[in-house]
């Protein structure tokens, strides 16, 4: 049976009020950060998790509240709006498969339900299978739950894109750095490395910390 709640809904595109962000890590991060109210109105949560964490820890208080799921290493570049249209939407990564760091869902949306439920069968030694595989094969099993979005989402290009050449992101909504797979070469980016780095990673620092993406002159 079709879900109607997963066909677009123009009424969603309203400005989005957020009242509770959740960081869900292993351990509290350090600075200034606190778990109170600020100027948005929003409350600062940390949910400690176990490492090795399978999805299924991030997408329960998605199932029961609804939301944005966002991996610590996903920069949004512009507003993603169009992304709520639907009461479950993914994107692809660029392997084809539906990339996990960026999942916008609506309070009890089957999708993620059923995702959820496919971790009666989890193996902690194939983490991928349900983390990545499980989102795709469901994905094509019940195409009316969910909206994938193709590369321009969030999560294209591959990861050495990124690091060894440019890339035209302005039609992108966010990228997906993949930090695990490079913290050499981020480790060597700062406020003054930043200004000339010449490649995508370089670009998307200087926007959103400079408003330009443009190499900077000194």
């Amino acid at each position: 049976m079709k879900n109607e709640l997963a066909t677009k809904n123009p009424n969603r595109t309203a400005e989005l009020k957020m009242k509770v962000v959740a960081a869900l890590t292993t351990t509290r991060p350090p600075g200034p950060l606190r778990e109170e109210s600020c100027d948005i109105e929003t409350a600062l949560l940390f949910l400690r998790m176990n490492k090795n964490s399978s999805i299924d820890n991030y997408t329960d208080p998605l199932a029961k509240y609804g939301g944005i799921y966002v991996d610590t290493d996903e920069y949004f570049l512009r507003p993603g709006d169009e992304l709520r249209n639907w009461n479950c939407t993914m994107g692809k990564a660029h392997d084809r498969s539906i990339g996990s760091a960026l999942i916008y869902a609506e309070k009890g949306a089957l999708f993620i339900d059923k995702w959820i439920d496919s971790y009666n069968n989890y193996d902690p030694s194939k983490w991928g299978d349900n983390s990545v595989l499980m989102a795709e094969k469901l994905a094509r099993k019940f195409p009316d739950l969910i909206h994938v979005f193709e590369h321009h989402c969030a999560f294209y290009p591959h990861g050495l894109v990124l690091y060894n050449q440019n890339y035209k992101w302005s039609h992108s909504f966010g990228l997906h750095i993949y930090k695990t797979g490079h913290i050499p070469e981020l480790q060597k980016i700062n406020f003054e490395t930043v200004r000339n780095i010449n490649n995508t990673i370089g670009a998307v620092f200087r926007y959103i910390l400079f408003g330009s993406k443009e190499l900077c002159s000194s």
